[in-house]
Order: C-alpha cells, then sequence, then structure tokens
C-alpha cells in the first residue's frame, strides 16, 4: 500500500464517523445557513436551480488539492520529501479534495447533513498546521498530533452549547495555525518566505470578511449579486491553501537544508576531535567552511 492510500485511510475513519454523527440528527439544531436566501448570488440558469458561480468554485478545491497530490507524490519519488513531510502534505491536501466535495454539495443540496460537515471539517484544516509546526519545532510525535486532531474534532460540539459555537472554535483554530506557522518558520526560516505568509494572512482575512459581507455587497453594487462575496471569498480560501502549501513547502526545503548543514558540521568535530586538522579530504575542507562562516 503506497504513502497516498495510506493517508486517505487515515483520513475517511473520522471522517466517516462525522458522516455517522451528523446524519443521526445530532447537529439538527445547529446555527446553520441553510437555504438559498442566505447567499446573495440567485440561481440565474434557467436549467438548474443551483447557484452556479458558487457551486463552480468549489471545483477549485478539488484541482488545487489533486494538484499538489501530484507535487508531493513527485517530490517523494525524487527524495525531495521525507515520510513525516510527505504525509503532511498528503493529509492537507487530499482534505482539501475533499473539502470541496462536501461543500460543493452543500450548495447544490442546501441539506443539513452537507451543511454540519462543511462547518466541521473547516476544522482540522487549521489545526493541521498547528501540527505542522509543532513537527517542525520539536520533532515528530504520534500522540501530540493524535491529541491536537481529535481536539480540533470534538471542539465542533461547541456548537451545541453555544449560538456561535462554530465561530468561537474556528477563530481559535485561525489563531492555532497561526502560531504553528510561527513555529515553523522559527526553526527553519528560509529566505522571503514571510512574503508567502503575509499572502496566506491576506488571503485568510478575505475568506472571513468577503463571506460576511456577502448580501452586504450585492447591496452596493449589483455585479456582486453575481460574482458575490461568498464566491470571493471561496476564491481567498482556495489562495490560503495554495500559499500555505509554498510555505511549508519552503520550510521543508530549507529544513533539509538545515539538517545537510548539521551533519556536515558534526562531520567536521568528529575529524577535529580525532586529529585529523591536515587533510585534503574535500568534503572535511567543505564542513570546515561552513563552520567557520
Amino acid at each position: 500500500m503506497d504513502l497516498m492510500t495510506s493517508v486517505m485511510i487515515y483520513i475517511l475513519l473520522p471522517l466517516s464517523g462525522m458522516i455517522i454523527s451528523a446524519y443521526s440528527g445530532l447537529f439538527n439544531h445547529v446555527d446553520l445557513d441553510v437555504g438559498m436566501e442566505h447567499y446573495a448570488e440567485p440561481a440565474w440558469l434557467p436549467v438548474c436551480n443551483i447557484m452556479p458561480l458558487n457551486s463552480l468554485v468549489n471545483l477549485g478545491y478539488v484541482v488545487l488539492g489533486l494538484y499538489w497530490c501530484g507535487m508531493t507524490h513527485t517530490a517523494s519519488a525524487y527524495g525531495i520529501l521525507k515520510d513525516k513531510d510527505s504525509v503532511l502534505f498528503y493529509t492537507f491536501n487530499i482534505s482539501c479534495v475533499i473539502y470541496g466535495c462536501v461543500q460543493l454539495l452543500r450548495i447544490v443540496t442546501q441539506g443539513v447533513l452537507w451543511s454540519v460537515l462543511d462547518q466541521w471539517s473547516t476544522l482540522p484544516f487549521f489545526s493541521l498546521l498547528l501540527v505542522w509546526g509543532f513537527y517542525y519545532q520539536y520533532g515528530w510525535c504520534n500522540k501530540r498530533a493524535a491529541f491536537i486532531m481529535i481536539g480540533s474534532l470534538i471542539s465542533y460540539l461547541l456548537s451545541l452549547c453555544f449560538k456561535f459555537g462554530f465561530e468561537i472554535s474556528l477563530g481559535f483554530h485561525i489563531v492555532g495555525a497561526i502560531c504553528g506557522a510561527l513555529l515553523a518558520y522559527r526553526r527553519h526560516p528560509a529566505q522571503g518566505v514571510l512574503i508567502t505568509f503575509l499572502l496566506a494572512l491576506i488571503s485568510c482575512l478575505g475568506f472571513v470578511i468577503l463571506k460576511l459581507l456577502d448580501h452586504r455587497l450585492a447591496e452596493l453594487c449589483v455585479i456582486f449579486r453575481y460574482v458575490s462575496g461568498h464566491f470571493l471569498s471561496k476564491v481567498c480560501d482556495i489562495a490560503q491553501i495554495h500559499f500555505v502549501n509554498n510555505f511549508f513547502l519552503a520550510l521543508t526545503l530549507q529544513k533539509s537544508a538545515d539538517i545537510s548543514v548539521e551533519k556536515q558540521k558534526q562531520y567536521f568535530q568528529h575529524c577535529k576531535t580525532n586529529g585529523f586538522y591536515e587533510t585534503n579530504d574535500i568534503k572535511y575542507e567543505v564542513c570546515r567552511k561552513l563552520v567557520t562562516t
């Protein structure tokens, strides 16, 4: 069984539990935006009763997720990404594909089941970045990763306790994701990657703000009844996911470079400890220059 298939199975197991819980009616009383009236875009195509742009934009998640899965597969095959790095990239981007499918079904059906799953599946997306950050800062720990991801899924129960329970949980998840990204950067500060981090933050703000202003924008200008705030928020969300992938790819490459330099320094110290001060060994000379610079 290849790595991508294994990751897919690990994702489908909790997803199955989420579907069963949502189908059971446990979250039927959660405050959800179910119904066409919650969206500024009307069903303006004569042949079907769906919102065209709000539906089609979800295919962007699927295309982007598949693209980065392909990138991960290629990078893994050439040894650029190690197993744990590949697992995180696969998990993030397979989740992206599933997220796009869930959102599409929510828009098309306007059903409670898919609305619950849409909200619920948003949370692990953000918590995975915290797992990523702890991994880069402190190394991999199965228990820590499981604790964060399970805690993220359980936090959706806040929606049963408070009217804005989901929003409260999402707010904490966004803060956690930012902390995870900063933890990873602190450990392996790749050059120029802060611009990508800033673009991801701007996209995240666009995702939140444009969604909240969906109806308000439609009142200001008729064009936003079709190219709606909700549609534009999804464009920002897709951009955010792309920038996050780029951010962690740059840090992963920097991590590999840092590990390589550290091994060279250890080799240099080993040579020096054993009295090899004068040598024509090219590797020794390279290590010596690395240490002295």
